[in-house]
Parts: structure tokens; sequence; C-alpha cells
């Protein structure tokens, strides 16, 4: 269960998918503003180096800066926020709550579904009350880095979808990868995971229609510093109560 430390993190469906299935294992966020404001003041207190404008960030400095994560450090933990959304046969039903996700029900405490309390069709994930969070995670590490400095290797471990192949014995077949652009339903993919991760960076900023190059500060092409945060799901309060009703 979440305790008062615990901070909070959002996902996607997409992504809330990825991490039950265990595909995802690490997620990247951008440095926003008022971190940089922390790092400008530990430069200026003669604590830290800071972000290079090359390069990556000297080794004496990569715990200096990890220790300034807002998401936590290793050994803390986020509970998910994510969508939900009104579940009913007809009109005349209870609307019941489910998760966007994977359309599994929402628990009260006791073990039974809950009911849905929320003025609209759909809650959006910013606005889930922490009760109804079914994800635990818990971090393993934290760095700093820049956002093209990712490899295929994290592109994978960031949960990005292959698609199916036609035969899947046939060695010689190519593996391509999911394209988020437009609905992100696989309906186009991508020859590496590099450009599966490119298309699932900007399908999350609300940009996929956008083909010229990026303008906007956490942008792929303006190359941002990211927290790059590891974690392990841990079992949650949701599971605990399934699994006391089911006793």
């Amino acid at each position: 269960m979440t305790t008062d430390q615990d901070k909070s993190i959002q996902f996607g469906a997409h992504m809330v998918r990825s991490i039950l299935n265990g595909s995802k294992t690490v997620t990247r966020q951008f440095i926003n503003l008022r971190s940089m404001k922390l790092i400008e003041l530990a430069v200026a207190a003669g604590e830290s180096l800071g972000l290079p404008d090359s390069g990556p960030v000297h080794p004496n400095d990569e715990q200096y800066l990890a220790d300034l994560c807002p998401f936590g450090l290793p050994g803390d933990r986020l509970w998910v926020k994510e969508a939900t959304e009104a579940d009913y046969k007809d009109m005349n039903d209870p609307k019941m709550a489910r998760y966007v996700a994977d359309k599994s029900p929402v628990l009260n405490p006791d073990g039974t579904v809950a009911p849905w309390d929320y003025s609209k069709y759909t809650r959006p994930s910013i606005r889930m009350q922490r009760w109804k969070s079914r994800i635990l995670l818990e971090i393993t590490s934290v760095r700093v880095e820049r956002l093209q400095d990712i490899t295929d290797e994290q592109c994978i471990a960031e949960g990005i979808i292959p698609v199916p192949k036609i035969r899947p014995d046939f060695p010689e077949e190519r593996q391509f990868w999911r394209d988020y652009h437009l609905s992100g339903d696989g309906t186009f993919c991508c020859n590496s995971p590099r450009e599966s991760f490119q298309t699932l960076w900007r399908h999350n900023r609300g940009k996929t229609l956008e083909k010229a190059p990026d303008t906007w500060e956490d942008g792929w092409d303006a190359n941002p510093w990211v927290w790059v945060v590891s974690f392990r799901m841990v079992e949650t309060g949701q599971a605990l109560t399934a699994k006391a009703s089911a006793a």
C-alpha cells in the first residue's frame, strides 16, 4: 500500500499496459525549469559543475545531480496515476469504474467494484484519487542524460511495442516497432527501437502530427536533459485487496 511519503507519476494507457506486462522498467522525464533552478543554485554555490553544453555530465557530478531528482531516489516509491472511465451495459444500469488501459474494474477497499463518481465519462490521469491507484513502483536508479543519448536497449526498456512478425519462425524476417504517430494503435511501424521511441516521445506531448523540427523546449529535436528513472513494480493495495477478497 502507498504511504504519505510516496510521490505520484502519470502514465498514458499504452505505457500502463507496458508496465503491467513487465516490458517498461524505465521512464525519461524532462528536467523542467524548477529543477534547472536548483541545479543553477548548486553551481553558484560551488557544489556542482552543472549540466554541460555538450557531452555527458562530469563523473564527479553524476550522483549529486541525481540526488536532485524530484521523483525520488533509489528505494523511494511512486504511485501511478492513470485514466479511468465509466463502465455500464446500458443507461439503466449503475455505472462502475474501470481503468482505461485494460478495462479492469477499480476496486473499493473492501474488494467491491467502485461506482463511477466523476462528472464526465472519462477521468484523466491527473485527477486520479490516490486510493484508486493500482500500480506502485520502486525506484531502482536515477541518472541524468540527454534525451537523444538513449540506446536501442533503453528504448525497449521504455516499453515500446514490437510489431508482430508475419512469419515469427523465419529468422531472416526483420523486426519492426510501433509508430506512435496519429492514434498510436500500431497501424504504422518504425524500422528501429530508437525511431519508435522518438514517435512515442512526440505522441506523449500531443505533437504527433508535426513533421517539422520540434520547436518546444522538451521536444526530441531540442535534445533536452532528462531524468532517467529506472523502477520495478511492487505489489499494490488494489492487488492485496483482490487477494483478501478471494481468500
